[in-house]
């Protein structure tokens, strides 16, 4: 399958089975973010936003609130301290 049928598969089934529902006051968002860091190739957040058409500092102010959750470092898990017998 070549790439621009993957995304053009992947754009049909956001268009009919995901973005219905995406609730209305982030549909804009969603679908800048789905362009931006989903279907193209990952440069960095800001340069990837820059290529949306979008001016410059808009591009980059709106990246900043896609937001990636990040998982919080674990504490090493020692072992517990044993006493002498």
């Amino acid at each position: 399958m070549s790439s621009n049928s993957i995304l053009s598969a992947t754009a049909h089934v956001v268009q009919e089975q995901i973005l219905p529902l995406v609730p209305k006051v982030w549909k804009q968002q969603f679908q800048f973010g789905l362009q931006t860091l989903g279907l193209q190739a990952f440069t960095s957040a800001n340069s990837n936003a820059r290529t949306s058409g979008l001016p410059k500092g808009t591009a980059e102010n709106k990246i900043r609130f896609v937001r990636v959750p990040t998982p919080k470092p674990r504490a090493p898990q020692g072992r517990a301290a044993s006493s002498p017998a």
